[in-house]
């Protein structure tokens, strides 16, 4: 984990959070915590606030006004009146990042060819100090043609 943590941080990661489901991790890492095996997941998600889920947050409004500030506020609420109300989404969402039901992703689409391209603040003149820059392009590189299963 700690090799994880270490090396994340030169793929452009800003945050880094684990938990049982994906979605819960995403939940996580949006309120800046990493541990999701910390406490009970129920637990850690109730607490954490509308925006850090992303159906949540599309109603943020409207669950605002009927008082909720929370996840676990939300999930409080009468599931029928919820489903009446909200898109069949935001259940089946809740659900899935709470583990309750299965939690299942489109595959991702990896372009035909790689781009990216790395701003220089200043003139670089010595090659070390490019090779550095440049590690961080060649990780992406790699990462990417592991995606595509070309490496």
């Amino acid at each position: 984990m700690e090799r994880v943590r270490e090396e994340c941080v030169d793929l452009g990661v800003r945050q880094l959070a684990w938990a049982t489901t994906s979605r819960a991790a995403l939940a996580l890492a949006r309120a800046g915590l990493s541990n999701g095996f910390a406490k009970r997941l129920a637990q850690l998600l109730d607490a954490l606030p509308l925006e850090t889920h992303t159906q949540v947050a599309a109603h943020q409004a409207t669950l605002e006004r009927l008082g909720c500030q929370s996840l676990g506020q939300v999930r409080a609420l009468p599931r029928g009146g919820l489903s009446r109300s909200f898109d069949t989404q935001l259940l089946s969402n809740l659900d899935q990042a709470y583990g309750l039901r299965s939690d299942a992703h489109a595959w991702a689409r990896w372009g035909e060819t790689f781009h990216a391209k790395l701003e220089l603040m200043a003139r670089v003149e010595h090659v070390p100090a490019m090779l550095f820059r440049a590690r961080r392009l060649m990780l992406q590189m790699a990462g990417w043609l592991l995606a595509r299963r070309s490496a």
